[in-house]
């Protein structure tokens, strides 16, 4: 299949490429400023015209993009997209329902709170090894995966450490500005809620 993968800045992009491309895939890049998940006319036109140039079967992304399956089901090709952050708040926008859509999600439950919601274009597809591609054997090394299985993920320490900044005896405030978050994508209620100083949300 020939695939236009939109590449966004992910760090995971080349490893999921080469991944691709191991599995038999022909694999495009591309990439273009995309300014508004849902109306972004330069964006949708860029994409349309490389899909056309290229004679792309489908597009592929890590993350899901709510234009991209506009996009897709405008011109008639499956979107597949591979779900890695939670939450994911481009899920509750409304073309996550298009038929064209495969969506690869890693966290079960919120595979099942989509499902309850009637959206049956998302399934649970765990994480994968950033690695995938050399474990294949491909670049030799091969031996030194010697494990059927392996489970490393980040912890979220570091610069990515958000319970660091919620102040102490504010949790409620906080959990109450990610229960918004998680149905909205066109506001930012988190950082609203850390530069607020209040314990909780108006």
């Amino acid at each position: 299949m020939k695939l236009l993968f939109y590449e966004w800045g992910s760090n995971n992009e080349p490893q999921m490429e080469k991944g691709l491309a191991l599995l038999g895939h022909q694999v495009i890049p591309f990439s273009h400023e995309c300014r508004h998940y849902t109306r972004d006319l330069a964006f949708s036109m860029a994409v349309i015209n490389k899909l056309n140039q290229v004679k792309a079967d489908g597009i592929f992304t890590l993350n899901y993009f709510p234009i991209l399956s506009l996009i897709a089901q405008t011109c008639g090709l499956p979107y597949y997209s591979w779900v890695y952050d939670c939450p994911h708040f481009t899920l509750y926008s409304s073309p996550v329902r298009y038929e064209k859509n495969r969506i690869g999600i890693f966290d079960a439950s919120m595979v099942r709170a989509l499902n309850e919601r009637g959206v049956n274009t998302v399934f649970h597809l765990p994480l994968w090894s950033w690695d995938f591609a050399e474990a294949s054997g491909q670049d030799g090394e091969s031996s030194a995966y010697a494990c059927d299985i392996s489970f490393v993920g980040s912890l979220y320490t570091g610069e990515y450490d958000y319970y660091a900044l919620v102040r102490k005896g504010s949790l409620p405030g906080a959990e109450q500005a990610m229960e918004k978050q998680k149905f909205d994508y066109l506001q930012d209620h988190l950082t609203a809620y850390l530069a607020s100083g209040n314990d909780e949300l108006s």
